[in-house]
């Protein structure tokens, strides 16, 4: 039995990952450490410019006895990567990131300004602004979340404080997965790329989405991103491999689009 352990790439800071990367000096000492787990029967310990990952393989006698032993390895490798001072951005990140990410609403701080720029001398703020973004989930109601997130804003604004709020939004996407032009789509990915894709429900900000579901319109929403590529992140990156797969997955997907029905 294989377990991984890792650092996300795609949430830690960069002076996180730089604290955790082990370099040709420190990589002997932190293998040694582990390989002296009686857990583990290998260990491989990954670490580049963007991300740290331990992979182990858990000793035959240790399988045999269960899943609590299984937890007992991954916690050897948790406690090395505490030793070179990681520590979990958010502790219920793991456990609910399929709630996350998936089908749930969501709401983000997008970005705060206030205050003076260098932090140079003392000085008395009387202007702040924020963006937030509220993701819903289908069936929920523009209007009513509108609302209930400003009333949430103002009654937690201290006395005194003035409030403008301006808002917009659309309401939530949904499109059905056995839409002819979905299955057409998938389709078209297995033929290049040789594996069907899994089609998942996940949030994102699209308003388009919405406006061509209620015309009955299937929209395929994919990319040909890893979660290598840092996607919204300063350092995003596409590899050129992806970008020729994409150019020709694109092709495939209109060729199997002229099969589409037409009523």
């Amino acid at each position: 039995m294989i377990v991984v352990v890792g650092l996300s790439h795609r949430t830690a800071p960069v002076e996180i990952r730089e604290r955790l990367a082990a370099g040709a000096d420190a990589l002997p000492v932190v293998l040694a450490r582990l390989a002296a787990r009686s857990e583990l029967a290998e260990v491989l310990f990954l670490s580049t410019c963007n991300r740290v990952e331990v992979f182990g393989i858990v000793h035959p006698a240790v399988s045999e006895r269960g899943g609590d032993r299984v937890e007992a390895a991954l916690r050897a490798i948790r406690e090395e990567l505490a030793l070179q001072g990681a520590r979990p951005l958010d502790p219920n990140a793991a456990e609910q990131f399929n709630i996350r990410t998936m089908a749930e609403p969501s709401a983000d701080v997008n970005g705060i300004i206030g205050g003076k720029p260098g932090l140079r001398n003392t000085t008395l703020s009387v202007h702040a602004a924020g963006e937030i973004t509220v993701r819903l989930a289908p069936g929920q109601d523009v209007d009513t979340i509108g609302n209930a997130v400003e009333k949430l804003m103002r009654d937690a604004a201290p006395p005194g404080a003035e409030l403008d709020i301006k808002w917009k939004g659309v309401p939530a996407g949904l499109m059905r997965p056995d839409a002819p032009a979905i299955q057409l789509g998938a389709d078209a990915f297995e033929q290049v790329l040789g594996v069907r894709p899994l089609l998942v429900r996940s949030g994102g900000t699209l308003p388009i989405v919405p406006a061509l579901a209620d015309k009955g319109i299937p929209t395929v929403i994919t990319g040909f991103g890893l979660p290598e590529s840092n996607v919204h992140s300063p350092n995003e990156k596409f590899l050129v491999r992806y970008f020729e797969q994409g150019v020709d997955t694109g092709a495939a997907l209109f060729t199997k689009y002229a099969d589409l029905p037409t009523t």
